[in-house]
């Protein structure tokens, strides 16, 4: 059961890279950006490099088993 939830929290990190993305593009192409707005892009770049590195560390491991 333990294993389950494990690999779907890291196929739920795979799937939230491209979002990370779009979020990270949005914010990006607002002119004037407000303080939230600034702190919310700051997040959202932070996350993005943040889920490519949790997903690389979890495709390096090596005790990955895929059985369900």
């Amino acid at each position: 059961m333990n294993k389950n939830i494990n690999l779907l929290i890291h196929i739920a990190d795979i799937f939230a890279i491209p979002f990370f993305y779009l979020l990270v593009k949005y914010f990006e192409n607002i002119k004037n950006k407000t303080k939230i707005e600034f702190i919310l892009y700051m997040f959202s770049i932070i996350g993005f490099i943040a889920d490519i590195f949790f997903t690389y560390i979890y495709f390096c491991n090596n005790n990955i088993n895929y059985n369900l």
